[in-house]
């Protein structure tokens, strides 16, 4: 289920952050996944055929009908993520987007999704089954497409 609200997600070794435009009318919220459509702007993160994974969001966004607003984007580091039933020996595993707050393993993709979901990244290590340290920076494919920022320390 798409999230309702924002989640303040650990995060670890940002380095690269940087706004992208938001598609119209879009709700982001800090702590999604988000992805990049087949127009190059933001939009939390769906299966498509287009769709490139962005990296998680860093703060809430609301765009209006315009589709004139930006949204700060981690585009690396590792972000302490919601996962189901994952054991330490899923470290190393690649993990796929199913939606902005919903991550599976590969082997759990059913061959409709498969080659729509876009990868995350990579799990770096394991916190516990339900939620795993993922480095994002092996998913992240949309494009730079605006100015970098410096992450906060």
């Amino acid at each position: 289920m798409a999230m309702t609200h924002e989640i303040d997600r650990p995060s670890k070794g940002v380095t690269s952050m940087q706004r992208h435009k938001m598609a119209a009318s879009t709700t982001i919220f800090a702590g999604a996944l988000v992805i990049t459509n087949a127009d190059g702007l933001l939009t939390p993160l769906v299966p498509g055929e287009d769709v490139q994974f962005a990296g998680v969001a860093m703060e809430n966004q609301v765009s209006g009908a315009t589709g004139t607003t930006y949204c700060q984007v981690a585009r690396n580091g590792r972000h302490l993520l919601p996962v189901t039933d994952l054991a330490l020996e899923n470290v190393g595993d690649e993990l796929f987007g199913l939606e902005d707050d919903v991550l599976l393993l590969e082997g759990d993709l059913d061959d409709d999704s498969e080659s729509f979901c876009p990868k995350v990244g990579v799990i770096a290590d394991f916190e516990t089954a339900s939620k795993v340290w993922v480095d994002i920076s092996s998913g992240v494919s949309a494009p730079v497409v605006s100015e970098e920022i410096e992450p906060e320390e």
